[in-house]
């Protein structure tokens, strides 16, 4: 059985619940991980096979849209 398991890549929450999962799914199945997002900031201890990118708001350091950074991706 193969699973493609895909993680909203806007921030750390979903990612990292996904880093302690994926293990789990990974011993009964083979996993290809597709990430839709770019805001998170930590390191993925697997392969991400795909990686996609669309329009998404860039979040300030203390709250609000940074409407330059977004504005830049």
């Amino acid at each position: 059985m193969k699973i493609l398991y895909a993680i909203q890549g806007t921030g750390n929450g979903h990612t990292s619940r996904a880093i302690e999962i994926l293990p789990y799914l990974q011993r009964k199945a083979a996993v290809d991980v597709l990430i839709s997002g770019y805001q998170c900031d930590l390191s993925f201890p697997f392969e991400v096979k795909y990686k996609k990118y669309g329009l998404s708001f860039i979040f300030g350091k203390k709250g609000g849209v940074d409407v330059w950074k977004t504005i830049k991706k």
